[in-house]
């Protein structure tokens, strides 16, 4: 496994450790946050260049892509959820069950 759950000793908050970096950070889908990596995740994971400079938050990617998902006919919508999966597995599965749900 490329990441484990920790818990910080200060806040008690549950994080993951990951020890990918790079292109093989964004190769993982469960690990892959696309734009949504913040400048200082950027730098820290080696991200800096493989990414658009544009930084989002996931709910703005969330936001997006259900409104793609809602206009296109359904082989276009299970094509692009595939391929979502493929590469940002959490934003995969909002999308599918929103945009299921917002029919």
């Amino acid at each position: 496994m490329p990441f484990k759950s920790i818990t910080d000793d200060k806040t008690g908050q549950e994080m993951l450790e990951v020890s990918l970096t790079g292109q093989k950070l964004l190769d993982y889908p469960l690990l892959n946050k696309g734009t949504a990596f913040t400048e200082d995740e950027r730098r820290q994971f080696r991200l800096l260049g493989l990414l658009p400079p544009h930084v989002s938050t996931f709910q703005n990617q969330l936001s997006a892509d259900i409104r793609i998902s809602l206009k296109k006919r359904v082989l276009w919508k299970n094509t692009y959820i595939l391929l979502l999966f493929r590469t940002e597995t959490k934003l995969c599965f909002t999308v599918f069950f929103m945009s299921t749900f917002l029919r």
